[in-house]
Protein backbone atom coordinates (compact mmCIF):
# COMPACT_ATOMS: atom_id res chain seq x y z
CA UNK A 1 0.00 0.00 0.00
CA UNK A 2 1.49 3.03 -1.15
CA UNK A 3 1.42 6.31 1.06
CA UNK A 4 0.16 9.46 -0.14
CA UNK A 5 1.35 12.75 1.06
CA UNK A 6 -0.64 15.91 0.35
CA UNK A 7 1.18 18.33 -1.02
CA UNK A 8 -0.71 21.97 -1.72
CA UNK A 9 0.21 24.52 -4.02
CA UNK A 10 2.29 26.48 -2.47
CA UNK A 11 4.81 23.23 -2.26
CA UNK A 12 4.51 22.81 1.45
CA UNK A 13 3.03 19.20 2.99
CA UNK A 14 -0.43 19.63 4.20
CA UNK A 15 1.37 18.34 7.62
CA UNK A 16 4.43 21.34 7.54
CA UNK A 17 1.16 23.37 7.26
CA UNK A 18 -0.38 22.04 10.39
CA UNK A 19 3.43 22.49 11.82
CA UNK A 20 3.46 25.83 10.77
CA UNK A 21 0.23 26.76 12.13
CA UNK A 22 0.78 25.30 15.77
CA UNK A 23 4.21 27.33 15.85
CA UNK A 24 2.24 30.97 14.85
CA UNK A 25 -0.09 30.21 17.79
CA UNK A 26 2.69 29.14 20.36
CA UNK A 27 4.31 32.59 19.32
CA UNK A 28 0.99 34.31 19.62
CA UNK A 29 0.23 32.79 22.95
CA UNK A 30 3.68 33.58 24.35
CA UNK A 31 3.73 37.20 22.97
CA UNK A 32 -0.16 37.82 25.29
CA UNK A 33 1.60 36.13 28.31
CA UNK A 34 4.32 38.09 28.42
CA UNK A 35 1.66 40.79 28.71
CA UNK A 36 2.93 43.84 27.12
CA UNK A 37 -0.04 43.88 24.50
CA UNK A 38 -2.28 47.13 24.16
CA UNK A 39 -6.08 46.50 24.89
CA UNK A 40 -6.63 47.52 21.47
CA UNK A 41 -4.32 44.92 20.31
CA UNK A 42 -5.92 42.62 22.25
CA UNK A 43 -9.45 43.61 20.59
CA UNK A 44 -7.57 42.44 17.33
CA UNK A 45 -6.32 39.35 18.06
CA UNK A 46 -9.71 38.54 19.38
CA UNK A 47 -11.28 39.02 15.76
CA UNK A 48 -8.42 38.35 13.90
CA UNK A 49 -8.76 35.01 15.61
CA UNK A 50 -12.35 34.49 14.71
CA UNK A 51 -11.64 34.19 11.38
CA UNK A 52 -8.66 31.75 12.08
CA UNK A 53 -11.59 29.54 14.11
CA UNK A 54 -14.36 29.89 10.85
CA UNK A 55 -11.44 28.12 9.28
CA UNK A 56 -9.73 25.69 11.66
CA UNK A 57 -13.74 23.90 12.14
CA UNK A 58 -13.62 23.95 8.31
CA UNK A 59 -9.98 22.53 7.97
CA UNK A 60 -10.98 19.71 10.86
CA UNK A 61 -14.12 18.78 9.77
CA UNK A 62 -13.37 18.60 5.76
CA UNK A 63 -10.22 16.47 7.06
CA UNK A 64 -12.46 14.11 9.26
CA UNK A 65 -15.32 13.61 6.49
CA UNK A 66 -12.44 12.90 3.92
CA UNK A 67 -10.94 10.37 6.51
CA UNK A 68 -14.20 8.71 6.86
CA UNK A 69 -15.32 8.81 3.42
CA UNK A 70 -12.61 6.90 2.37
CA UNK A 71 -12.99 4.43 5.12
CA UNK A 72 -16.74 4.53 4.92
CA UNK A 73 -18.15 5.07 7.91
CA UNK A 74 -21.14 7.25 6.90
CA UNK A 75 -21.21 9.40 9.69
CA UNK A 76 -19.58 12.57 7.74
CA UNK A 77 -16.83 12.68 9.90
CA UNK A 78 -18.12 13.29 13.26
CA UNK A 79 -16.43 10.21 14.52
CA UNK A 80 -12.85 10.73 13.03
CA UNK A 81 -13.05 14.03 14.30
CA UNK A 82 -14.37 13.39 17.98
CA UNK A 83 -11.56 10.69 18.04
CA UNK A 84 -8.92 12.92 17.09
CA UNK A 85 -9.44 15.72 18.05
CA UNK A 86 -10.66 14.75 21.98
CA UNK A 87 -13.87 16.78 21.42
CA UNK A 88 -16.83 15.00 22.35
CA UNK A 89 -19.39 13.35 19.99
CA UNK A 90 -22.18 15.57 19.90
CA UNK A 91 -20.06 19.28 19.30
CA UNK A 92 -18.27 16.85 16.73
CA UNK A 93 -21.71 16.61 15.14
CA UNK A 94 -22.34 19.53 15.47
CA UNK A 95 -19.64 20.88 13.88
CA UNK A 96 -19.77 18.33 10.33
CA UNK A 97 -23.61 19.19 10.28
CA UNK A 98 -22.50 22.78 10.71
CA UNK A 99 -19.98 22.49 7.66
CA UNK A 100 -21.64 20.43 5.72
CA UNK A 101 -24.51 22.99 5.76
CA UNK A 102 -22.25 26.43 5.02
CA UNK A 103 -20.85 24.62 2.04
CA UNK A 104 -24.14 24.10 0.40
CA UNK A 105 -24.57 28.29 0.95
CA UNK A 106 -21.13 29.80 -0.45
CA UNK A 107 -21.89 33.43 0.89
CA UNK A 108 -22.21 31.75 4.53
CA UNK A 109 -19.01 29.77 3.85
CA UNK A 110 -16.93 32.99 2.89
CA UNK A 111 -18.13 34.65 5.81
CA UNK A 112 -17.58 32.08 8.30
CA UNK A 113 -13.85 31.54 6.99
CA UNK A 114 -13.61 35.09 6.82
CA UNK A 115 -14.18 35.87 10.16
CA UNK A 116 -17.15 37.78 9.53
CA UNK A 117 -19.65 35.07 11.27
CA UNK A 118 -19.38 32.91 14.11
CA UNK A 119 -19.34 29.44 13.39
CA UNK A 120 -22.53 29.39 15.98
CA UNK A 121 -24.40 31.83 13.58
CA UNK A 122 -23.41 29.44 10.76
CA UNK A 123 -25.18 27.05 12.81
CA UNK A 124 -28.28 28.48 13.35
CA UNK A 125 -28.38 28.91 9.78
CA UNK A 126 -27.68 24.91 9.27
CA UNK A 127 -30.97 24.84 11.34
CA UNK A 128 -32.66 27.03 9.24
CA UNK A 129 -31.33 25.45 6.11
CA UNK A 130 -32.76 21.98 7.17
CA UNK A 131 -36.10 23.83 7.46
CA UNK A 132 -36.13 25.57 4.52
CA UNK A 133 -33.57 26.07 1.80
CA UNK A 134 -29.85 27.18 0.73
CA UNK A 135 -31.22 29.34 -1.96
CA UNK A 136 -34.10 30.90 0.51
CA UNK A 137 -31.16 31.27 3.54
CA UNK A 138 -28.54 32.70 0.94
CA UNK A 139 -31.14 35.25 -0.79
CA UNK A 140 -32.24 37.08 2.23
CA UNK A 141 -29.73 39.37 2.56
CA UNK A 142 -31.26 40.78 5.77
CA UNK A 143 -30.94 37.66 7.65
CA UNK A 144 -27.42 37.10 6.64
CA UNK A 145 -26.05 40.61 7.84
CA UNK A 146 -27.95 40.31 10.94
CA UNK A 147 -25.84 36.67 11.59
CA UNK A 148 -22.78 38.45 10.82
CA UNK A 149 -23.71 41.45 13.30
CA UNK A 150 -25.86 39.65 16.20
CA UNK A 151 -24.66 37.46 19.35
CA UNK A 152 -24.99 33.87 19.05
CA UNK A 153 -27.74 34.24 21.69
CA UNK A 154 -29.72 36.92 19.99
CA UNK A 155 -29.69 35.50 16.27
CA UNK A 156 -30.68 32.01 17.45
CA UNK A 157 -34.24 33.77 18.26
CA UNK A 158 -33.94 35.87 15.05
CA UNK A 159 -33.36 32.26 13.24
CA UNK A 160 -36.07 30.72 14.69
CA UNK A 161 -38.17 33.79 14.23
CA UNK A 162 -37.03 33.79 10.55
CA UNK A 163 -37.76 30.16 10.13
CA UNK A 164 -40.75 29.96 11.77
CA UNK A 165 -42.32 32.90 9.36
CA UNK A 166 -40.70 31.17 6.01
CA UNK A 167 -42.98 27.79 7.36
CA UNK A 168 -45.88 29.80 8.08
CA UNK A 169 -45.97 31.22 4.44
CA UNK A 170 -45.91 27.81 2.70
CA UNK A 171 -48.43 26.24 5.45
CA UNK A 172 -45.52 23.41 5.37
CA UNK A 173 -42.48 22.49 6.20
CA UNK A 174 -40.47 19.86 4.84
CA UNK A 175 -41.12 16.33 4.82
CA UNK A 176 -45.04 17.26 4.99
CA UNK A 177 -45.01 18.97 8.55
CA UNK A 178 -46.64 21.52 9.08
CA UNK A 179 -46.33 23.93 12.23
CA UNK A 180 -47.95 21.15 14.34
CA UNK A 181 -45.02 18.81 13.75
CA UNK A 182 -47.29 16.36 12.64
CA UNK A 183 -46.59 14.39 9.17
CA UNK A 184 -48.89 14.95 6.55
CA UNK A 185 -49.95 11.52 4.99
CA UNK A 186 -52.33 12.12 1.90
CA UNK A 187 -51.94 15.88 1.06
CA UNK A 188 -51.01 19.14 1.81
CA UNK A 189 -53.22 21.37 0.62
CA UNK A 190 -51.39 25.00 1.18
CA UNK A 191 -48.33 23.49 -1.35
CA UNK A 192 -50.95 21.29 -3.77
CA UNK A 193 -48.48 17.89 -3.77
CA UNK A 194 -48.87 14.86 -2.61
CA UNK A 195 -46.50 13.68 0.67
CA UNK A 196 -45.41 10.48 1.50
Amino acid sequence: MTSVIGVCDNGFMVIELVERLDGVASELLACLKRGDVSSEELLGVLSGTRAVRGKLDTVQALAAASVAGSRRHGDGGAHVLAESTGMSRRDARSQVRTITAVDAMPAVRDAVEDGRMSVANAGRLADALDKTSAGEVESDGELLAKAESLPPEQFAKEAKRWTAERQADSGCGPGGRCGSGTVMTAWCICMGSSIR
